[in-house]
């Protein structure tokens, strides 16, 4: 299993080198997509993954930063298909959001105008809900509700973290939180791989909670103001702990 870090960046103004949040975790040629930040399909696609084999897209929350990408990303897909004349090959391609009316709308844009009795890429939405959202025989994908938006979950929640099970691991993104406290469920039934993002956090303060919680590996997604302030700081910093840890950068990509 390997994952790709496609976009590293939150959503602050535009940094030289770097895209807004994506990840895809590859297992036995299958990529099983995280959030969507601006030019992830380009990204990708001039990196060598193979968009066509995307087998399932989650999204964490509705932010741009986030989704800014995703209707390029169905677009893209659509294109291969058509160029390369060959079928989607795993017939629909599920799409997994906290608003499905948004989707829709992000769907509309990326097919506009088009009429085709038999659409080159079919996609179908399905609402993110908390515990297990998705399984096949490679990967268990499970999500937890995130406080990032300032719900109180009485409408429901409209941000998640998420947990990727496959080839024995445990694997947890964090999508965008108010504080690592709100993964505890998934963390503390042990995680052995733990993509936490720093846009709203100092890494200090993630690599404690980490080392309290028995994380076997952390790695640094979603920067912000601690990493754009003095990266190599923040270098020195997690040199002080005795797991492994790194800051990821765009293009970066990990055998787990």
């Amino acid at each position: 299993m390997k994952v790709h870090f496609i976009g590293t960046c939150s959503g602050t103004r535009p940094k030289e080198g770097m895209h807004h949040c994506a990840l895809a975790f590859e297992i036995d040629g299958r990529y099983y997509w995280f959030d969507a930040g601006e030019n992830c399909s380009y990204f990708a696609h001039t990196n060598g993954i193979d968009l066509l084999n995307v087998k399932a897209i989650f999204i964490s929350h509705m932010h741009t930063d986030h989704t800014g990408g995703l209707a390029n990303l169905l677009w893209t897909i659509r294109k291969l298909v058509v160029s390369k004349k060959v079928p989607y090959p795993f017939g629909v391609l599920p799409v997994y959001v906290p608003d499905l009316k948004l989707f829709r709308y992000i769907r509309k844009v990326a097919f506009a105008y088009r009429k085709e009795k038999t659409p080159a890429l079919r996609t179908k939405g399905h609402k993110i809900r908390e515990g297990l959202i998705y399984k096949d025989d490679k990967v268990r994908i499970s999500a937890i509700h995130s406080r990032h938006l300032g719900e109180s979950g009485i409408f429901g929640w409209h941000a998640f973290g998420f947990l990727i099970e496959a080839e024995g691991k445990r694997i947890v993104y964090s999508g965008d939180q108010k504080t690592p406290e709100d993964l505890n469920k998934f963390i503390d039934a042990g995680c052995d791989y733990f993509i936490m993002e720093t846009g709203h956090h100092w890494c200090q303060d993630v690599c404690e909670y980490a080392k309290n919680h028995g994380v076997k590996v952390l790695r640094f997604n979603h920067h912000g103001r601690d990493v754009f302030r003095n990266r190599e700081e923040c270098e020195e910093k997690i040199k002080n702990y005795d797991f492994d840890i790194k800051i990821c950068y765009d293009g970066m990509t990990e055998e787990i």
